[in-house]
């Protein structure tokens, strides 16, 4: 098969039932639905009254809080190496202050401007890395508030359950060869 061929198979493969409107939708409503979920305990008033820049920085700060809090201790030690991985791979591609040429058309046009310069290729896989973490922040979200619906679900189904009298109880579901040997079975009925 040649390479081509693979290569589009592979595209078909990847892309097959993606459409226009739900990647529109993972960075309209899906991420602000996870960034609704984590900052659920956010204070508004804490924000209000600082600078865009600060406010940015705290708001970035009560968010990473409120993701790793939710993450089981080993995965948010596991998150926590990666976050210094890469802030020293990071620290790793600097090169000094001078021109930093950011891509005004990917590919296409640069434009330089004064500041901390890096290694070529270091926005791309900040960029990169920027994805993975929302990516990995929005199935966090979803994971997590699936979860809580279904304790609310739990919930409303046992104190239904109270509220019956024992005798309108259904019978319990007993696994499979749970049953004494002396009592017949449906398939000790039909082998004989």
């Amino acid at each position: 098969m040649p390479h081509s061929r693979r290569a589009h198979q592979f595209w078909g493969t990847y892309t097959k039932d993606l459409t226009a409107d739900d990647f529109q939708r993972l960075f309209t409503r899906d991420a602000r639905d996870a960034y609704d979920y984590f900052a659920r305990g956010f204070d508004p008033a804490t924000l209000r009254g600082l600078s865009w820049h600060r406010r940015v920085f705290v708001q970035s700060r009560l968010l990473f809080i409120a993701f790793t809090s939710r993450l089981s201790p080993a995965r948010r030690a596991l998150f926590g190496v990666a976050m210094v991985c890469a802030l020293i791979g990071m620290a790793k591609l600097f090169s000094g202050v001078g021109l930093t040429y950011l891509p005004l058309v990917p590919f296409v046009l640069n434009v330089g401007i004064p500041g901390p310069s890096w290694s070529d290729g270091t926005f791309w896989l900040l960029g990169g890395f920027v994805l993975i973490n929302l990516l990995v922040l929005l199935e966090v979200a979803d994971r997590l508030s699936l979860k809580h619906d279904l304790e609310i679900a739990r919930e409303i189904q046992l104190a239904m359950l109270r509220t019956l009298a024992p005798e309108d109880l259904p019978l319990p579901v007993l696994p499979p060869g749970s049953l004494p040997a002396s009592w017949p079975s449906s398939t000790s009925a039909t082998d004989g």
